[in-house]
């Protein structure tokens, strides 16, 4: 009989210290990416064609920048690629899970994906920042 008791009273407490801590502990917090998306920016980008087999891929290498306070993880880009007239010709996104960029910090990135189009038609391309997750928030 005490052991139900006990276990019922251990899971109420656990609840509420669960429930206090959202409150009390500001660090488990998250900031929305929205409020701070000017503060990051993409600092350099290079286009990569390359051919394994039979399969041709295009990749993205570059280097991401923060200027806020916050770091950013899980970070969600899209690159757009263009042909020499300037239309859009291909396009991937992709969400880094595990790409960490600090507060005041620079990281590097990669997306690569199965090119559909040829290497000459391949001419420009323009990387965006479309989300993240506040890296202190813990969930």
């Amino acid at each position: 009989m005490y052991g139900f008791l006990g276990a019922c009273v251990a899971s109420a407490v656990g609840l509420q210290l669960w429930a206090f801590s959202f409150s009390h502990f500001p660090i488990l917090r998250s900031e929305p990416f929205a409020k701070h998306a000017n503060e990051l920016s993409i600092v350099e980008s290079s286009m990569h064609y390359g051919a394994e087999g039979k399969c041709s891929n295009i990749s993205t290498i570059g280097t991401i920048r923060n200027t806020g306070d916050i770091p950013w993880e899980n970070l969600k880009l899209e690159v757009r690629y263009f042909d020499a007239a300037g239309n859009l010709i291909d396009t991937e996104s992709s969400e880094e899970y595990g790409l960490v960029v600090p507060a005041h910090g620079v990281s590097a990135f990669r997306i690569r994906a199965a090119a559909d189009k040829p290497q000459e038609v391949y001419s420009s391309q323009q990387v965006f920042i479309k989300g993240g997750r506040d890296a202190r928030s813990g969930f």
